[in-house]
């Protein structure tokens, strides 16, 4: 099989399949719903996220046909990928651009050339990726319900539950496993979707500030500003 990159649609209709080689897949534009190896629980995947389809793996998945991804069909994974279980993470922000402009020259004409300097690119960029350690299975779950509901006031008491633990126990067990409490972690995943969405698509910023959990579009802005130092009209105007 030779490696390449494509741009792709998906069906709203559940598809299921596996094969002999491994797929990265990003999406552009809107999202896709994935079962991984028969996981009970689906994988939501949007706009920054990066998902890792091993080879052999069955997975079902369904989308939107207005939705469009970059794949990447790939014999070999690079290193930080292939001795990695993580199947999911959000990219860095040069490695989204560079996706944003796969698409675009991948669309507009065919040259080997080209494409073949471009894939090596983006495999350089993903084997700079920062992927999270293996974490304890409760932390795993905590942190998936994290990146599924962005938009939601999610709290301790909340994410413990989920993880089975007390509320003490989560606490002491989320800043050993990820080097941060959670409230700062849940704002690292807000402000990396946001801007993410600010430089990627044409959403309204109060639309993007409740997505990632903001009520109050001033507030979105003074943290986003905080977080970044640039207030979030600076993405928004670089994307037009």
């Amino acid at each position: 099989m030779r490696d390449r990159l494509s741009i792709r649609s998906y069906s709203a209709h559940a598809t299921s399949h596996l094969h002999h080689y491994h797929q990265v897949v990003i999406p552009l534009s809107g999202s896709i719903e994935m079962e991984l190896g028969g996981s009970a629980k689906p994988l939501r995947a949007g706009i920054g996220d990066c998902v890792v389809i091993r080879a052999a793996t069955r997975h079902d998945f369904r989308a939107s046909s207005a939705f469009r991804f970059l794949v990447a069909d790939l014999s070999q994974l690079p290193d930080n990928l292939a001795h990695s279980e993580v199947t999911d993470f959000i990219l860095d922000a040069p490695a989204l651009a560079f996706a944003q402009f796969v698409d675009s020259q991948l669309s507009s004409e065919v040259d080997n050339r080209i494409e073949d300097k471009i894939l090596d690119l983006f495999l350089d960029l993903l084997a700079r990726q920062r992927l999270a350690a293996p974490l304890d299975n409760r932390i795993q779950k905590a942190l998936q319900v994290m990146r599924d509901n962005l938009a939601m006031p999610l709290t301790i008491n909340q994410l413990a539950r989920v993880a089975c633990l007390s509320s003490t126990q989560y606490k002491t067990l989320f800043k050993a496993s990820m080097g941060m409490t959670t409230f700062q972690y849940l704002t690292k995943l807000r402000m990396e979707r946001a801007r993410a969405l600010l430089s990627h698509s044409d959403l309204p910023i109060a639309l993007i500030a409740e997505q990632v959990g903001f009520v109050d579009p001033s507030a979105f802005s003074r943290s986003f500003s905080r977080y970044f130092g640039q207030p979030p009209k600076y993405f928004n105007a670089r994307r037009g």
